[in-house]
């Protein structure tokens, strides 16, 4: 109830205005009466000078610091430029020295100035506000569609709900080492929608990134004395920071500045601490649902890109089939997921497997199956395919992935490579057996033949001619027979097959080949010497035979006629191999020239008159037959030298030896 002396002073401010008061006189009236008011009044131009104060607002204003005298009439500032803009009227819940108050702006027209009228609400305004504040910003996150959106809804309701001079947040960046600038609103807003790079925070580094740290909320009220304050752009004197966490982890930060001390107050941790938790609940759920789009999209792309046909089957309909499927039944996607579409049109027969897969489906077996069967196309085409099944579940009930491999055109090529190689064997038979009639039932003849010439006297009478003709033909038919032993051992040793290993000793086989050679070794006088490191080896002893017995005789055969003749035979073992070497001091062969061609079949490089290109080409058919190999080392006028790899039987057994 208004007491006696206000109702006074009241009906003398309406007297006086009947009476036509001067406008002085009525302002006069109307402070007094103002100053009896319980709540504080204040007018405030729109610079933010105070032009009165009653006493209320006095005792209000003086109970303050002047540095927090300054930021109050900074927000009342603020009040009266809205009220000014919107055409006389504002009203702001705020919080001023520990207490609520709701303020009505009355700005009368064509003046830049405005009563404040203060009515205290305290505990009900910060509820309220905090509701408000809570309930805006939860409205802004239903429509956020992206992580960006979310932080651009943080620092608009900052800013337009509690009154912030600005505010950014910051979410990861790609490095992972840093959090960068997402959003910002108000002195920090670049004025667009993308991520700004430039502005980073990181773990440790300033008030953010302390806050980053610690993973808590924290005021600054003064930041000239805080050494961790890192500016950027004008000078703040106050600074709130508070993480974004989703459980423990840290995903972002929400960091304000404002220019005066003592800006940021509890309730300001409190309402950010609820919009940080509400902003991390949206931005995992976006990211999830991110992660479970590009996750669609990668399936989606591996299904329509696979080398092989997919598809869904649930109750014996398809539910999914890609593109590679409908080529296989030359059906499209729309018909075969129609409802009317029956699966059971494409088989046009199962094998028995199949058949017994099938069976064990129909009963509830539920294990991935693999089978083969033809499918009738759209066109009539039998396609050969094989099936790979798996029954999964989800909240729709069981369902059949399967996976289609067309094997038409794999099984008509091995069809056809069948066919080839039934053709080409028979056609090998042929020359075989061809090559058996020339090498064997050609070299009785021959050798009659050389008989008969051998009988023949040449020392008898008888023209120059017919001796000159007898003695070309004894030697036509001499090449002939050396030709044809050459064929029978290149065949003998293409059909020996059995490769039967054995124990095998090197110097006894060294003995046989020089017995068999004893006439060219003494007309040669080469000399041969040894370095068994192993003289025993286990290997197919007619292979070893054949190496020593070519490559001993091209030593002597090559010989170089400036000097005496030497051969150096080496033997040793390197785990499972053995090295064979033969080294002589001959003529030697020209690799450059004739490298390429030194293992091929009748590749002569000499002139000399038993050469018939053939034991070499043995020695490395052999070798390579087993695994093994040989090269060769070789200058002219200096030697050759030739080094064999064996590839030894399993548990090969050796012995070692000093120097022959």
């Amino acid at each position: 109830m208004m007491n006696k002396n206000l109702r006074h002073e009241k009906q003398t401010f309406e007297a006086k205005i009947r009476e036509g008061a001067g406008e002085d006189g009525i302002r006069s009236l109307h402070e007094e009466i103002l100053n009896h008011l319980p709540d504080p009044v204040l007018r405030m131009e729109v610079s933010g000078r105070t032009a009165f104060k009653n006493r209320k607002a006095k005792e209000l204003l003086n109970s303050m610091s002047p540095e927090e005298r300054r930021l109050q009439l900074y927000r009342l500032s603020v009040i009266v430029r809205n009220a000014l803009r919107k055409g006389g009227q504002e009203q702001a819940d705020c919080d001023i020295n520990g207490a609520g108050y709701r303020i009505k702006a009355h700005a009368p027209a064509d003046k830049n100035y405005a009563d404040l009228y203060f009515t205290e609400i305290s505990e009900s305004l910060k509820i309220k506000n905090y509701f408000e504040v809570q309930s805006a910003f939860a409205t802004a996150l239903l429509e956020a569609e992206t992580i960006g959106d979310v932080a651009r809804s943080v620092v608009e309701q900052a800013v337009g709900k509690l009154g912030y001079e600005d505010c950014a947040v910051f979410l990861p960046a790609e490095d992972g080492n840093s959090f960068v600038e997402y959003a910002a609103h108000g002195g920090r807003s670049r004025g667009d929608k993308t991520v700004n790079e430039s502005r980073a925070v990181r773990p440790g580094a300033g008030i953010a990134g302390s806050a980053l740290r610690t993973k808590k909320g924290e005021i600054v009220n003064d930041t000239s004395k805080d050494p961790r304050y890192i500016r950027n752009g004008a000078l703040s004197r106050s600074e709130i920071a508070v993480p974004i966490l989703d459980g423990d982890r840290v995903i972002g930060i929400i960091d304000s500045e404002h220019r005066m001390k003592n800006f940021y107050s509890e309730d300001d941790l409190s309402i950010l601490t609820t919009i940080a938790s509400m902003a991390a609940t949206k931005i995992e759920r976006i990211r999830t649902t991110e992660l479970a789009e590009a996750g669609k999209e990668k399936t989606k792309t591996l299904i329509e890109n696979a080398f092989g046909g997919i598809y869904i089957l649930r109750d014996n309909r398809f539910e999914m089939v890609n593109a590679v499927f409908c080529s296989i039944t030359g059906y499209s996607e729309k018909e075969m997921l129609s409802p009317d579409f029956d699966p059971k049109i494409l088989i046009h027969s199962v094998e028995r497997e199949g058949v017994k897969a099938m069976r064990a489906r129909a009963a509830g077996d539920r294990l991935p199956k693999s089978y083969h069967l033809d499918l009738i196309s759209k066109h009539s085409e039998i396609r050969s395919v094989t099936i790979n099944t798996v029954i999964l579940e989800d909240e729709r009930g069981p369902y059949t992935i399967g996976i289609a491999l067309d094997i038409t055109e794999m099984l008509e090529s091995e069809r056809r490579l069948k066919s080839m190689n039934t053709e080409l064997s028979e056609r090998n038979e042929e020359l075989r057996q061809f090559a058996q009639l020339a090498s064997h039932n050609l070299r009785a003849p021959v050798s009659n033949m050389i008989g008969l010439l051998d009988l023949y006297d040449t020392k008898a009478e008888a023209p120059p001619l017919n001796k000159k003709v007898i003695k070309s033909i004894s030697k036509a038919v001499k090449n002939l027979s050396a030709t044809l032993e050459e064929m029978h051992s290149v065949l003998r040793m293409r059909a020996d097959r059995s490769h039967r290993f054995g124990m095998i000793n090197l110097p006894e086989i060294l003995e046989k080949t020089c017995t068999v050679l004893a006439d060219e070794i003494n007309s040669s006088g080469i000399d041969i010497t040894t370095d068994f490191r192993t003289e025993e080896i286990r290997y197919v002893r007619a292979h070893v035979e054949n190496f020593f017995f070519n490559l001993v005789s091209n030593a002597i055969k090559y010989r170089s006629p400036n000097r005496p003749a030497e051969l150096l035979i080496s033997a040793r073992t390197d785990g499972d191999e053995a090295e064979l070497i033969f080294a002589d001091n001959g003529i030697g062969i020209d690799l450059k020239r004739h490298g390429k061609d030194i293992f091929g079949m009748y590749k002569r490089f000499h002139n000399h008159p038993d050469s018939r290109g053939i034991g070499l080409y043995l020695v490395h058919a052999q070798l390579k037959s087993m695994g093994g190999s040989i090269r060769v080392e070789s200058k002219s006028g200096e030697g050759t030298t030739f080094f064999l790899r064996l590839k030894l039987s399993e548990g090969a057994e050796t012995t070692g030896s000093s120097k022959a």
